[in-house]
C-alpha cells in the first residue's frame, strides 16, 4: 500500500508493531484504515491467540484500497472487519460497541476534525475495563487540545506518554 501525508509515519508504525506484541490485545478498534490497519492485521494473523481487529473507514476510495491491500496481502485469511461508513455531526456513524482492549485513532482526517473524538468514543468504552487510546498526530493543534482536554475532563482516562515520533503518538489509558 502506498503511504500518503495521511498515512502513520514509519516510527509510528514501528512502536505500534511493538507495542501489539508486548501487550497482546485480544480486540482492537482502529478509526481510519490503511498502512496502519496492515500492520494491525499482520499481528492478528501471527499472534498466538485469536484477535478481534475492525476497522472504519469513512472515505470510499480509501476503504477499497484497504480492502484490496488487505485481499492481496493476506489471501487466505480476513483478519479484518474493514467496515465503510460515513461521518455525521464530525464522527464516524457508527453504533458503539464495547469490550476493546486497543482502539487506534488515525481519523476523521483533520479537515473534518477530530473535536467529537472524546464524546463520541465514549460508547465504544466499558465500564471497568482497561482500554488502551492511540491518538496519532499527537502534535498537531487540535489533536494535542483534544488529548490535554479528555484526560482533565474524565477521570478515568491517564495520559500515559506521547511518543516522540514525527507527528506525535498519544497513549492514552482509561481505566
Amino acid at each position: 500500500m502506498i503511504t500518503t501525508s495521511f498515512s502513520m509515519d514509519k516510527p509510528t508504525l514501528k512502536w505500534l508493531d511493538s507495542w501489539c506484541i508486548n501487550n497482546r490485545p485480544r480486540a482492537i478498534l482502529e478509526f481510519g484504515s490503511g498502512v496502519s490497519t496492515l500492520h494491525i492485521a499482520r499481528y492478528c494473523i501471527e499472534s498466538d491467540d485469536p484477535v478481534v481487529f475492525t476497522s472504519v473507514e469513512h472515505h470510499p476510495e480509501y476503504y477499497i484500497k484497504t480492502y484490496r491491500t488487505l485481499k492481496t496481502t493476506y489471501p487466505q485469511d480476513d483478519p479484518v472487519g474493514l467496515r465503510h461508513c460515513g461521518i455525521r455531526d464530525g464522527w464516524y456513524d457508527i453504533d458503539p460497541v464495547t469490550g476493546w482492549d486497543l482502539i487506534v485513532i488515525d481519523g476523521p482526517p483533520e479537515s473534518i476534525g477530530r473535536e467529537q473524538t472524546s464524546e463520541r468514543l465514549q460508547g465504544f468504552l466499558e465500564a471497568g475495563k482497561q482500554t488502551t487510546i492511540l491518538v496519532d498526530d499527537a502534535k498537531r493543534p487540535t489533536e494535542d487540545r483534544l488529548v490535554r482536554e479528555w484526560f482533565s475532563v474524565d477521570r478515568r482516562v491517564r495520559l500515559e506518554e506521547i511518543v516522540p515520533t514525527p507527528r506525535g503518538l498519544a497513549v492514552l489509558r482509561v481505566h
